[in-house]
């Protein structure tokens, strides 16, 4: 493990961490920087604060794209519930073109792919939905999707 030259001086940032920082703020790092039996230097010391700083900084950012995740995840199932007969017979038919074409269903992957599910968590939780309504079905095998008993009825 390769260490900072001690003799370099201290960057801009660093030494003004260093003069402003609180206290506590510099008694934190030094805690911090023993738990993970590193040495206290006031490099070390000033890095430490810059990097509390910067994780901090970006949570509001994080927890703002937790939300948004959420949001949209409650929008699409809404929108499965809403859409649930449309988008079961649109996605039957492209099941059982696949199915027609090369003796496998698709994967749902492909199946998400095809009805325009851009996200990854997309195809599982609508293949589910729409497996549930009886538009599809599948089983534990890979390439198991074929159309359901509601899209066989018409």
């Amino acid at each position: 493990m390769s260490r900072a030259d001690p003799s370099r001086p201290l960057s801009d940032a660093q030494q003004d961490v260093l003069d402003t920082a609180a206290l506590a703020e510099l008694a934190g790092a030094k805690a911090w920087l023993l738990e993970r039996g590193q040495h206290v230097t006031p490099r070390a010391v000033a890095s430490a604060v810059l990097t509390a700083r910067q994780r901090a900084a970006a949570a509001p950012k994080k927890e703002a794209e937790k939300v948004a995740e959420r949001v949209e995840r409650k929008a699409f199932k809404a929108e499965l519930r809403r859409e649930i007969d449309h988008l079961g017979q649109v996605a039957a038919g492209l099941v059982a073109a696949v199915v027609a074409r090369t003796g496998t269903g698709p994967t749902w992957a492909e199946l998400g792919a095809e009805m325009g599910w851009r996200r990854s968590w997309q195809p599982e939780a609508a293949v589910r939905k729409l497996v549930k309504a009886g538009w599809l079905s599948a089983s534990d095998e890979p390439r198991s999707l074929r159309p359901g008993p509601k899209a066989t009825k018409r």
